[in-house]
């Protein structure tokens, strides 16, 4: 978790990290997330946390995100035309809802064999240059 509205999760093997400032630092081969998008982490009916529980008491969201056990990717879907839900094999969710006008990305996906997507509503998915200038 970065700022408030940062939210990433990494699964697969860790491999060693391709950017310069990391080199001594492994990386997740899948890493799925936001740098913008209003988040929130489910259990069945219940919200454990969201985005905005940063503004109200920061240390306590880094707790409690650290205090829910990781479960294997299971799936991710379009919920609705600027929302996406990641599904987890232990029942978690956590659903990425787009709430600005003024973000273009939402959401990426970097992948192996430097596999990088992102979703916007406007955008819908594309497939990027990982490496290029934006």
């Amino acid at each position: 978790m970065g700022n408030e509205l940062t939210l990433s999760v990494g699964f697969g093997q860790l491999i060693p990290s391709k950017r310069p400032s990391r080199v001594d630092d492994p990386d997740p081969e899948w890493w799925l997330g936001t740098y913008y998008g209003t988040w929130r982490i489910m259990k069945g009916d219940e919200i454990l946390c969201g985005s905005f529980d940063a503004a109200r008491d920061r240390a306590w969201l880094v707790q409690r995100i650290g205090s829910i056990a990781p479960g294997a990717f299971q799936s991710l879907t379009q919920a609705s035309p600027f929302d996406l839900r990641l599904d987890l094999s232990n029942g978690i969710a956590i659903d990425f809802m787009w709430t600005t006008s003024e973000v273009e990305d939402l959401f990426m996906v970097f992948g192996p064999n430097d596999l990088y997507l992102t979703f916007g509503p406007q955008s819908g998915w594309r497939r990027e240059n990982r490496f290029a200038q934006r």
